[in-house]
This record gives structure tokens, sequence and C-alpha cells, in this order.
């Protein structure tokens, strides 16, 4: 594969570093750099390179769930916001699975070939479970296996990844 990296600027003028790997050959490629920040409207600090392809990407907080659309030409095309409310367990995994039922819908005329959720914890990805020690419920909670089973897309790729590494 080859390597690429550097640094892009955000809405606020801080240096983000990113790191791009490229297989030859492959049909699509993504790039996710996560930003530094639990204010902001992290969406402007996320630079996705999305190829041949229409992307959701999820961010999952402690207290609401922010999600989009992402087209073929890099380009948001809806967001969507849903507080928890103080929802806790499976009842946050529902909440996860209709905001990304809710953008498939918007979205019905694309190909959605990928969901990237950001979560808040640790991510287990031998066990493919999550602990997030603000939900609680959430001490190994299945949540790819959760919106795989909500979404009932084996074609769509779902990947899940903690809010300190979140890069698909």
């Amino acid at each position: 594969s080859l390597r690429e990296d550097g640094f892009f600027e955000s809405f606020d003028g801080k240096k983000i570093h990113f790191e791009k790997y490229i297989v030859p050959d492959s049909t699509a490629n993504i790039t996710v750099v996560h930003g530094f920040t639990e204010s902001g409207e992290k969406f402007r600090e996320m630079a996705y390179n999305f190829t041949l392809m229409a992307v959701i990407g999820i961010d999952l907080g402690g207290t609401k769930i922010a999600g989009a659309v992402f087209d073929d030409q890099e380009q948001m095309l809806s967001k969507q916001t849903v507080l928890l409310n103080g929802a806790t367990g499976e009842a946050v995994g529902d909440k996860v699975i209709e905001v990304i039922r809710a953008l498939m819908a918007e979205h019905s005329e694309l190909n959605i070939t990928g969901i990237g959720v950001c979560v808040p914890g640790i991510v287990y990805s031998k066990k493919n479970t999550v602990w997030a020690p603000n939900i609680p419920g959430w001490d190994n909670y299945p949540l790819k296996k959760h919106i795989q089973d909500g979404i009932q897309n084996d074609t769509t790729e779902v990947r899940i990844e903690s809010d300190r590494t979140c890069y698909i």
C-alpha cells in the first residue's frame, strides 16, 4: 500500500495531522481524520476522502448522536443530530440505528457502502464490543452487531472506532 501524510487546517485555523493509506487496485479508499475537541462541530474537523461510494459517519457522544451522509464527491449531503436524553444501554444503540435508518431513507437513491461510528470509549475489536464509561450499560456492548442487525444490509460495511483514534 502507499502511505501519504500531512496536515490540513481546521475551520478555526488549527493544524490537524492526517494519514492516508492507498491499496493499489482497490475499489475505494476512505480517510477520516478526527479533531481534538468535544465542543466544536466535529464535521468541520474531519477530512473525508471517499471514492466511488456514499457513506454515513456517526459521532456518538455522551449526550448526543450526530450523523451525516457523504457522497462520492466528498460533499456532506445532510446531517442529523439526536439527543440521548438520558438513554442507556440498548436504547442508545437503538437511537444510533434510528439516525442511520433516517439518513439512509433520506438518501435512498444512493448506495451507502459504509458506516463509520465514532464512540466515546474503547472498542474491543477481537470481541466486537464497546466499553463507553459515560453510557450506562455499555460495559461490553455489541454495537456493531446491533447496527448490522438493525439495518439488515449485508453489503454495507460497519466500522466502529474509539473517538481517540477515529479513523477508518
